[in-house]
Order: C-alpha cells, then structure tokens, then sequence
C-alpha cells in the first residue's frame, strides 16, 4: 500500500489552505475550498477546524453562499462543509444552517429529463459534485431519506444521458472533458459515503457507476492525465477513497491514483501559485492519500458496515 506521512501531508496542504483568499473567490472556487477545507478539518483536524469556522462565517448564509444565489448547485457543495462543522463542534446552529440550505434544493432547476442543471442552467456532470453528496447527507441526516429515490433517478438519467457521450469526446482527443468526468467520480464516493448503507440496492447501483466512470477515465484518458493538476489530483482522491471503503480493489486501482498524486507532490512548491481550485483539490486528495486502503474484512465484526 502507499503509505503517506500524517504530518507531511498536513504541513502540504494546510500551507496551501491558509493561502487562499475566500474573500477573492467565484462561488464555484469558495464551494470547493469550504468543501476540501471542512474534509481536513476532519482528517487533519488542528488549524483546518478554525479555517473552517471562520471561512463559514465570513462567506454563508441561510440560502448558502453569498457570492452564490438562491438555488445555484454551488451553495449545496458548501452545504457540506456546514454538516461537518455541526459533526465536529456538536453546535446545533450548524445543523440548522445546513437545514435552511436544503430548504432551497426545490429551487434548483432541472432538465427536461429530472435532473439538476449547473448555475448556467446547462446541463454538466460536474453539477453531481456540487449538489448530490449534500442531497444525500440531507437525506439522510435529516430529511428522513424521502428522496433517496429522487437521487438514485437523478444519477440513473445524468449517467444515461451524458457519461457516454462525454467519454468519447475524451477518447477523440477534447481533453477538456476529462473535468466534468473525474468530478462525477467523485460526486459518486462522496454519496455513497454518506448514504445508509442499508439501502442496498440504490447503494448497489451508485457503485456500480462509480466503478464504470473510473475505468471509462483510465481506458479513456490515458494520455491526458498527468497534464492538469486540478483533473489528476480529483481523480486521485475519488480512487484512493473508493480504495478505502471497498468499491475497487485496493491492489489494481491504488497504484493509479499515487502515481498521479506522486507527480504532484514532486513540485508541490508550484501549488502556491496554483488556482484556488487546484488548492482545494490537493487537500481532498492529501486527506485520502493518509487513510488505510488495505484489504479488511468488512462485515459482521463491525455491525456490517462497509468502512470505517
């Protein structure tokens, strides 16, 4: 297994955490720092849990970011970064706050086929990324999982009706799609983390295409990853995640995702001058990269939950 140093990693990406101005960023930029930064705050704790609360402070309210507007996926994703400061600090403000946020999910538009469009009304595979994990985490924390069967459906069409299309625009060479593909990667581990597992059929089927969409990317993008920080670090962080909780085999897949990871780190002084959302995908992947992703026997010995 590749193995990460806790300390390293942390001093890596708490240096490129504190070097991000919320104040300066577009709503998509500040949804995926909040989000990356609510992640470290959880697996690095220290200085990641006051960037946390301060960075909440300053940039959400009741109906999510300010810099977003009511309904924009971009406020769900900050939503998130909401529940894990409630799961963190025990403060029953946060969870109110992230309930007032999903009172707005209603607002979203949709596409004529029932799914979420981006804040462009158009739509993308990327909006799954801002908007579902925060549905599920809703759902399942407090809207008494009355629309798990709105989420599976919404990822049934969207995998439908764009996966396809957009992993031949990558084999035909348009690399830009390697983006909304990886992103999508990632919208599926971070649901299926927060969902109850014992809905087994929706948590079957969000595997499943999880599975799908990783080896699509690697049969598809072969000669694109490597070349844009942001893509490899977010592919990166959904394989070692999907390592660990047990959707793909930790022996066959790891290996991808630190060689991807590894590249990165080889200049990682160039990550100061690097985007905010390059930022924020080095500190998703950093929290991953320190887990343990070794074979377990999941299963009765732990009340039959599938990770830890």
């Amino acid at each position: 297994m590749a193995n990460y140093d806790v300390n390293s990693m942390y001093e890596a990406a708490i240096k490129l955490a504190k070097s991000v101005d919320l104040k300066g960023l577009e709503a998509d930029e500040a949804a995926k720092y909040l989000n990356a930064v609510a992640y470290g705050a959880k697996d690095f704790g220290k200085d990641f849990k006051e960037l946390l609360e301060n960075g909440l402070s300053a940039a959400v309210s009741e109906t999510g970011l300010n810099c977003a507007k009511t309904g924009d996926v971009e406020n769900f994703l900050a939503g998130n970064a909401v529940y894990m400061a409630a799961s963190l600090t025990g403060e029953e403000k946060y969870t109110d706050l992230a309930c007032a946020i999903a009172k707005t999910l209603d607002e979203v538009k949709k596409s004529d086929k029932g799914y979420f469009l981006n804040s462009h009304g158009k739509e993308c595979l990327c909006v799954t990324f801002k908007a579902f994990s925060f549905y599920m985490n809703y759902e399942t924390k407090n809207g008494g999982k009355e629309r798990y069967n709105d989420i599976i459906a919404q990822y049934k069409a969207i995998f439908s009706n764009m996966l396809g299309d957009t992993v031949l625009d990558l084999k035909n060479g348009t690399e830009k799609k390697l983006k909304p593909l990886v992103y999508f990667a990632a919208a599926l581990v971070d649901t299926l983390e927060l969902m109850d597992q014992a809905l087994y059929e929706i948590w079957a089927k969000l595997r499943e295409f999880y599975k799908e969409t990783i080896k699509a990317i690697l049969n598809s993008a072969r000669f694109t990853l490597g070349k844009n920080k942001e893509y490899d670090l977010i592919f990166a962080y959904a394989i070692f995640k999907g390592c660990r909780m047990n959707l793909i085999h930790t022996e066959k897949y790891e290996c991808e995702a630190a060689s991807l990871f590894d590249l990165v780190n080889e200049d990682l002084e160039s990550l100061m001058d690097a985007s905010a959302n390059v930022k924020s995908a080095y500190i998703l992947a950093a929290t991953e990269s320190i887990k343990n992703r070794e074979y377990q026997d999941y299963g009765r010995l732990k009340g039959g939950v599938l990770w830890s």
